[in-house]
């Protein structure tokens, strides 16, 4: 009974912190055993006890790695607990905490779509349907969507990362970064840009994409 106790009262300790780190009511209330009073976000210790015999239980039982791609958990202090909101995650560990997560640079927000990402550390990230984003200083709204090949990542270092980032991409010359595949293999100067050529045909009112492999 009194590791019961123990087991329990950790249990209780470990969500009260969780909800001390949420700032937004709806968030709180959205937990499932967090409530919103008077401006801060509490423990809701009834709600708390049902919590544990649902996404608690469930949660608890997967290793890191798995955790980290649940939905409804994240991965924290060494446990797998119940996901209530990436702010409560290390800013350097958004990503293994939850794939919910990405790092604007000061800490963990949920992944969003790119106009909606306010800092260029957070527009680095990709949006929630997994395409990149690109930072564009002269913009109201400075974060969308990557557009044209060059805007995708440096780090992209390959012909499938490229084209993965952005259909009818491949890698530069430099062996990093991204250019428009060219219309016709010979024109590739390396072994390495070489997987095939792109060729556009604009018809009225009808385009159509055609692909060659090299």
């Amino acid at each position: 009974m009194f590791i019961l106790f123990l087991l329990i009262s950790s249990q209780e300790i470990s969500k009260k912190c969780i909800c001390g780190h949420v700032f937004i009511q709806t968030q709180c209330e959205n937990s499932g055993f967090c409530i919103w009073k008077n401006g801060v976000c509490f423990l809701n210790y009834g709600r708390a006890y049902i919590s544990e015999n649902q996404d608690e239980s469930t949660c608890k039982n997967f290793a890191e790695e798995d955790c980290r791609i649940q939905k409804q958990c994240g991965f924290h202090q060494g446990n797998c607990i119940s996901f209530v909101d990436c702010i409560v995650f290390n800013k350097d560990q958004c990503q293994q905490s939850s794939y919910r997560c990405v790092s604007d640079g000061k800490k963990c927000v949920e992944m969003l779509e790119c106009n909606k990402y306010k800092t260029e550390l957070g527009c680095a990230n990709k949006n929630q349907k997994g395409l990149y984003c690109f930072w564009v200083q002269e913009m109201e709204n400075k974060c969308r969507e990557v557009a044209v090949c060059e805007e995708l990542p440096y780090y992209l270092v390959s012909h499938m990362m490229c084209k993965q980032g952005l259909d009818g991409c491949t890698v530069n010359e430099q062996g990093y970064g991204c250019i428009k595949q060219k219309d016709q293999c010979t024109k590739y100067i390396y072994d390495f840009q070489c997987f095939e050529s792109y060729k556009q045909i604009i018809k009225l009112l009808l385009g159509f994409k055609k692909q060659q492999m090299c």
